[in-house]
């Protein structure tokens, strides 16, 4: 393979020491981005940077060594203030929020206008109290995009039927109970791994007798075997996006911080799921 064609897929994270498909979260993601380079005629090599004895000078070599000078960052788990690289040498572009710092140019899902979709739709639907959960670092990563759009949607609509959040650091039953007896959610919306904790604890705990509470995905993996109803994120489509952008820069010969960074949206789609019918059907 030509050196001088390679793509770098950068992560940092310990999950992604062993290879950037080891995250299934995001192999998606990845799938897509793997094809599209091909298309392009570019080869991506894994970078685990999460090693502290790799140095900027060894990521230097070992980057100008296979002719790497495009980098894709990945998502990662946790927000990093920034990553230590010399951006001047690289065309960059991020997936997500997850690295605050540079600015350099991103690409991700749009967090605020599919949460706008997902509570118009649901109330569209006749459930007017509709509940968020998110764990707070969930929160940060999405830069409080889902959030925001909750709360806007959620000032817009009648007092009556409005819901307070709940934002958890770690999960925790007490504070769900309170808030579901406090709340009275008549949907729940959350993330596909706390969702599966929330709906256990409705089946032990939850609501009036024949009664249940339907759960709302805000991520569903466009592949994914999980019925319940909500966002479906492009995240193959997205990492199309990511390599396309990555290879116009290096195409203009675009290294470094932009002097003013883009934000490419991708749009998401609404899945109906068979749980998703009218609250005049299941009330």
């Amino acid at each position: 393979r030509d050196r001088r064609a390679t793509l770098g897929y950068v992560s940092a994270d310990p999950e992604s020491k062993g290879g950037a498909a080891a995250i299934d979260l995001y192999a998606d993601f990845i799938e897509g981005v793997r094809e599209q380079a091909e298309l392009r005629g570019y080869g991506v090599d894994h970078l685990w940077i999460g090693d502290p004895k790799l140095s900027r000078a060894r990521f230097n070599e070992i980057t100008t060594a296979r002719g790497i000078h495009g980098l894709i960052v990945a998502p990662l788990a946790d927000k990093h203030p920034t990553l230590d690289l010399d951006w001047d040498r690289f065309a960059a572009v991020a997936y997500g929020y997850s690295m605050a710092e540079p600015a350099i140019h991103r690409v991700t899902p749009d967090f605020y206008h599919s949460m706008i979709d997902l509570v118009r739709r649901v109330r569209d639907a006749g459930w007017q109290r509709v509940g968020l959960i998110l764990d707070e670092n969930t929160d940060r990563k999405s830069d409080h995009l889902w959030l925001a759009a909750f709360l806007a949607e959620q000032r817009l609509g009648p007092a009556a039927d409005r819901v307070e959040p709940l934002l958890l650091p770690t999960w925790s039953s007490a504070q769900m109970r309170k808030w579901f007896r406090r709340e009275r959610p008549q949907v729940i919306v959350g993330l596909p791994n706390l969702l599966s904790t929330v709906g256990d604890w409705l089946h032990t705990n939850g609501g009036p007798a024949g009664k249940t509470t339907p759960l709302i995905t805000l991520q569903r993996p466009a592949h994914s075997a999980d019925s319940w109803p909500g966002i479906t994120v492009e995240r193959r489509a997205a990492g199309a996006v990511c390599v396309d952008f990555l290879v116009a820069m290096l195409h203009r010969n675009e290294r470094g911080v932009p002097a003013l960074a883009q934000n490419v949206l991708v749009s998401t789609r609404w899945f109906d799921g068979p749980s998703f019918v009218p609250a005049s059907i299941t009330l």
